[in-house]
């Protein structure tokens, strides 16, 4: 079976009368609801996006974009101290300060459960301390409190530490398109 999740829904491809079964039960524990991030795994799941963008200020950050989402004010290949340098139009995201310890880099626009074992493997949720958006996308981050919380947007074009309040506590990021 299948599962590919998306903002309008969840398509699953089963074959046969075990993939109906299966599926079956997948909707019946989906129905009685879920524990952990990682069990968060149906479009039912999905947050709607926020209403209204909060911009969660990275501290020793690297450029910081317009507003209007326009080029950054300042372009510059990486921190002193760290390993910002994301590819142009990704980002990236790490355990560490000033992009130190890389977990990941989103090979494009769309939900990022970091706790599903279908999306990752290992699971990198809890551990994200710096973020390099070096891309025109607002990444909206989430963290799992037995439902979806809306914790803020990273902006586009910028690079830089999480605050405190939100150090190691990401389960999962949107990437607008």
């Amino acid at each position: 079976m299948k599962k590919i999740f998306t903002r309008s829904g969840t398509r699953t491809k089963a074959r046969g009368v075990f993939g109906a079964a299966l599926l079956g039960s997948v909707l019946v524990l989906a129905a009685i609801g879920v524990g952990t991030a990682a069990e968060a795994d149906s479009s039912a799941d999905l947050p709607a996006p926020p209403a209204h963008r909060v911009r969660i200020e990275l501290t020793n950050s690297r450029g910081a974009a317009s507003e209007q989402g326009g080029a950054p004010k300042a372009e510059t290949a990486s921190l002193a101290g760290g390993a910002y340098g994301s590819p142009k139009y990704r980002s990236s995201y790490y355990d560490g300060s000033n992009g130190a310890a890389f977990l990941w880099r989103a090979p494009g626009c769309g939900w990022w459960n970091f706790g599903s074992t279908s999306q990752f493997n290992p699971v990198i949720n809890d551990r994200l301390t710096s973020v390099d958006n070096n891309s025109a996308s607002y990444l909206d981050l989430y963290n799992w409190t037995g439902t979806w919380t809306y914790l803020g947007t990273i902006f586009p074009w910028t690079a830089g530490n999480l605050p405190s309040v939100y150090n190691n506590i990401v389960d999962a990021v949107d990437i607008s398109c």
